[in-house]
């Protein structure tokens, strides 16, 4: 029995020194991650807004990978560029600290509060880097922002614009 756990123990330091010996190492690529800044003009004119609502993604283009359009029309994920965190929730948070407001997904407003309120809410429609000219790339966002003003809990839509930068 004393025997039997002998060579037990020899078969097992063996094979540990042998792997100790061996190399296991592969190397994987890293990713690199980023973030979405949102810059206010220097000459934009200051409106009028309570708070920020969340901005919504287009399902084509959610998530945190980066996102290429082919000269062939075909758009591809590249799963080792990354946005840190969603971009929909940086843009939104962006907007929120430009307007000095309150983004209402880190600050609820208080449903007991019934004064009327106007709150920006948007849909990102499009959000990719465009490779369909050679050498020249350029990054696509299409928003679709929209004000709402809030009485007594139910919102009524007051204006909407589109914006689009390439």
């Amino acid at each position: 029995m004393t025997r039997s756990r002998t060579s037990a123990a020899l078969i097992v330091l063996s094979l540990l020194a042998l792997t100790g010996c061996m190399r296991l190492h592969h190397s994987y690529p890293e990713i690199d991650t980023y973030m979405v800044t949102v810059a206010r003009p220097l000459n934009a004119p200051r409106a009028a807004c309570d708070a920020v609502d969340r901005f919504t993604i287009a399902t084509a283009f959610g998530g945190k990978e980066f996102i290429y359009k082919h000269a062939d029309g075909r758009f591809e994920r590249d799963h080792y560029k990354q946005f840190a965190a969603y971009p929909e929730q940086m843009i939104a948070a962006g907007v929120a600290a430009w307007f000095g407001v309150p983004y209402l997904v880190e600050q609820p407003l208080l449903p007991y509060d019934r004064t009327d309120r106007t709150i920006v809410s948007a849909t990102i429609t499009e959000l990719y880097c465009d490779l369909t000219v050679p050498g020249r790339p350029a990054a696509v966002i299409s928003i679709v922002f929209r004000a709402d003003i809030e009485r007594a809990l139910k919102r009524s839509p007051v204006f909407s614009s589109s914006y689009t930068e390439r």
